[in-house]
């Protein structure tokens, strides 16, 4: 009869901790733990960038088996962010890859039905370049809480990762939202 042996408990452990463990032991229990600690928040992401949740599989078992391979060039710092990197460079790839399913019977109809909504689309990237120069304005808290809600969090899970209640983050998120309609609201009117 064979036995599983039970994991040791890592949690004690920093994400820096662990990257050495790893490097000195290969123990994969070590990157187990990182797995177990980030692969939701890279899925979140993914889905975020693809809005596909089985690309956004695919990229997240990319993105840890790329950071696997290549733990040594991880200098340090924040293994989550340098995690996300890898992850959105993965998305980036893939949606350069993506061809476009149009053939060519079809190409004049959605030609005529893309030259209508170019004004559309023109106000939406001026908003959208509006809105990446407006979100550094917001106070840290706000623009964080905005980051991990547009990521996926619940209000608990955003406060457990900022340290503050969920009525912290509901507020946070409010006043955020009402800064950034308000400063926006030239660029929205041209898109609604």
């Amino acid at each position: 009869m064979f036995f599983r042996r039970r994991p040791p408990d890592l949690s004690g452990y920093s994400d820096d901790e662990l990257v050495r463990l790893f490097e000195q032991s290969r123990d994969e229990e070590h990157f187990a733990e990182l797995f177990r600690r980030h692969s939701r928040s890279v899925f979140l992401s993914a889905n975020a960038f693809l809005r596909e949740v089985g690309a956004a599989e695919d990229v997240t078992q990319e993105a840890f088996l790329q950071a696997y391979r290549s733990l040594e060039t991880f200098a340090g710092g924040d293994f989550r962010a340098w995690l996300l990197r890898i992850a959105r460079n993965r998305c980036i790839d893939r949606w350069r890859r993506r061809t476009p399913e149009t053939s060519y019977d079809a190409a004049p109809i959605q030609a005529d039905i893309a030259s209508g909504r170019q004004t559309v689309g023109t106000a939406l990237h001026f908003a959208m370049l509006e809105l990446d120069s407006e979100l550094p304005c917001l106070p840290h808290s706000q623009r964080e809480c905005l980051r991990l809600k547009g990521e996926g969090y619940s209000y608990e899970e955003t406060a457990v990762e900022l340290g503050c209640s969920p009525d912290d983050v509901r507020s946070h998120l409010q006043n955020g939202r009402r800064t950034l309609r308000i400063r926006m609201a030239s660029a929205l009117a041209e898109v609604l």
